[in-house]
């Protein structure tokens, strides 16, 4: 095994998990578990994380129908502002990878006729289609590369949000990234900010789909291998998480390949690492000595990992969440547990509910006030 960045072949152990079922899977029957191990790694050399590859976990997004509307940043606006400064004009045209349902393609409408999306996803490749959207419902690789180019030429921008994190062949996809683009002409990344994982021991944030965690230094570096200019890094918070903008150029003339590496990387792991186990061992000890039932809040996949990894899946009795997509199903925790509305907590004449619904801090706040019956329990505090 090599780095995906650097092909070194000093890869070192970062992070051991478990899951039980794949992500996003709810079910109207109990079903069995299936064992799922997480084995992220990461390269003594320039220190890139990436997760082992676990055939068990392969994952095809042909059939995702999960939209991503609900969760456009609060700084979209200021990244479509930005793109003024490029020089653009309503003709040229700009490539999305990884358009989900066009939410954001359908935002550039007003100012650009010529907005093309790729998406593997056949129901999300579908939905709210602007006509002036064009939507290859596909994954990037060089024959959709060749019909983008005879049908519409080189894109002047392509933007590729929280699509990075997913690709297993980084380097193929940044090679038709390149492609499709003429020198001097521009790219923009947004992937998960790895680093606020590690500072915060958030390792929920871990998940099946996110194959590649990506640092500041580490997107930069992909960039230097693929003769990328970077133009400019930002960081920007949304909910409980951190992200990364990064504008880049085409320069095919590009001649620095010297990388970026983060100082003191193993004592951060380290002290990351050790936090968890302390807060593993308090939440287990405070869920030993709290009232039944234990409910855990949210059924989504930060907070099932978070359970299947603490250990503390086997101590949860049911899930809460009002996703009406969710309502009456079953997960697996290594046992089916069942999902229920938040009005049903009424039933409960008492119990705790574990507030692991991170993103989502009203939710918990509407928890606690409308039932002061039930204790609660902040696995961070």
């Amino acid at each position: 095994m090599k780095c995906k960045i650097c092909d070194s072949r000093k890869i070192y152990p970062l992070f051991n998990g478990t899951q039980y079922q794949k992500t996003g899977v709810y079910s109207l029957k109990k079903t069995k578990k299936k064992i799922i191990q997480i084995r992220i790694l990461f390269c003594k050399e320039c220190y890139f994380i990436f997760k082992k590859k676990n055939l068990k976990s392969n994952f095809s997004y042909s059939k995702i129908n999960r939209n991503t509307e609900n969760q456009l940043p609060n700084y979209i606006d200021k990244i479509i502002n930005s793109l003024n400064k490029l020089k653009l004009n309503k003709n040229s045209v700009i490539l999305e990878v990884g358009s989900n349902d066009n939410t954001f393609l359908n935002k550039l409408c007003d100012n650009f006729n010529n907005l093309v999306g790729i998406e593997p996803s056949t129901f999300l490749s579908k939905q709210k289609k602007n006509r002036k959207i064009k939507i290859f419902n596909n994954y990037l690789n060089k024959n959709v590369v060749k019909k983008i180019i005879n049908s519409f030429g080189k894109p002047k921008l392509i933007i590729s949000r929280h699509t990075l994190e997913h690709v297993e062949k980084i380097n193929h996809f940044m090679k038709n990234i390149s492609l499709l683009l003429n020198n001097k002409d521009k790219l923009f990344l947004e992937v998960p900010d790895t680093d606020w994982l590690i500072s915060k021991s958030f390792f929920h944030e871990i998940w099946d789909e996110h194959v590649n965690y990506f640092t500041k230094e580490s997107i930069c570096n992909l960039a230097i291998k693929h003769k990328f200019k970077i133009l400019s890094v930002s960081r920007k918070r949304f909910r409980d998480t951190r992200n990364i903008l990064i504008w880049l150029q085409k320069n095919d003339n590009e001649v620095n390949n010297k990388f970026f590496l983060k100082k003191n990387f193993f004592n951060y792991v380290k002290k990351s690492k050790n936090k968890w186990e302390v807060i593993k061992k308090l939440l287990l000890n405070k869920i030993k000595k709290s009232e039944k039932p234990i409910i855990g809040v949210g059924a989504g996949h930060n907070q099932l990992n978070f359970l299947n990894f603490t250990k503390s899946n086997k101590s949860i009795n049911y899930l809460t969440d009002d996703d009406p997509f969710k309502n009456n199903k079953y997960v697996n925790l290594s046992r089916n547990i069942k999902i229920i509305k938040s009005e049903k907590l009424s039933n409960f004449k008492k119990g705790t509910l574990l507030l692991t619904c991170f993103p989502f801090p009203n939710f918990h706040r509407k928890l606690k006030k409308n039932f002061k019956n039930l204790k609660t329990i902040n696995p961070y505090d």
